[in-house]
């Protein structure tokens, strides 16, 4: 984020924008987003000799590799970055910035910036896919382009809860219970409903409420931009829940971990 867009915002948002554009940058610094852009190639070439010796569609079978290297490595860095193990600073890691800001513009601020980056991450990963599968096997770019905005969705709803648990514990505390959070709320997303009448009703209902159910957020099969409605709201409102949360319990923590013992 340049000097002049900052000059352009608002007096009030100024402080997150500076916060945001140093997250931006020391994202695109790190060489881990270089490792997950060159491990997802590398995915690609794997793919192209898995697929040319298979029996059925090799075009289905390159694209799930493909997607499938994507997404873990962007859950990876989702995941790092937002816990605060890949800055060795956790949430208030050292930034660069002209004066102090309080807690809650800091922690928005990682999460913007961090989002920022993320989708970069999705837009080159999906370049690279949509560039492969059109020339090997003339695939269309509508599914390419649907797919990687399902890809981005699922990295910022991970991205929220690594964020989230960071404010809460330590950073590998922070990733570990981002990581289970994300994984029981995809599998919760398959499971049945709990029957009526049932004690386990309440506990059902609370971590379908609290947990992110992933598998709104996975490639469909048909995949077309008017399929992308849901799956959007969902991700925006989920995450914006999420870092609410966020913003009302970090600076209560920040102020009684400085507080006197």
């Amino acid at each position: 984020m340049s000097d002049r867009s900052r000059r352009r915002a608002p007096p009030a948002l100024r402080p997150l924008a500076a916060t945001a554009g140093v997250t931006f940058r020391g994202f695109f610094h790190d060489r881990s987003l270089i490792a997950a852009l060159a491990l997802v190639l590398a995915s690609l070439g794997f793919a192209a000799v898995l697929s040319s010796a298979s029996v059925g569609s090799g075009e289905r079978l390159a694209a799930d590799i493909g997607w499938a290297a994507a997404g873990l490595f962007g859950w990876l860095l989702a995941l790092s970055y937002g816990s605060g193990l890949a800055d060795r600073g956790g949430v208030l890691g050292p930034v660069e910035l002209a004066r102090p800001v309080s807690a809650s513009l800091l922690l928005a601020g990682r999460f913007l910036g961090l989002g920022a980056g993320l989708a970069a991450y999705a837009g080159l990963a999906t370049l690279a896919l949509l560039v492969w599968l059109a020339s090997a096997y003339g695939a269309a770019a509508e599914a390419a382009v649907v797919s990687g905005w399902l890809l981005l969705l699922r990295l910022l709803v991970v991205l929220a809860l690594a964020v989230f648990f960071s404010a809460l514990v330590h950073p590998a505390a922070a990733a570990t219970l981002a990581a289970a959070a994300a994984a029981a709320g995809w599998f919760s997303g398959s499971l049945p409903p709990a029957p009526p009448l049932s004690y386990l009703q309440p506990l059902s209902a609370a971590a379908r409420l609290l947990l992110p159910d992933l598998s709104i957020l996975e490639p469909v099969s048909s995949p077309n931009f008017a399929a992308l409605v849901r799956p959007t709201l969902y991700a925006i409102l989920y995450s914006a829940g999420t870092m609410a949360a966020a913003l009302v319990l970090f600076p209560r923590l920040a102020r009684r971990s400085r507080a006197p013992h």
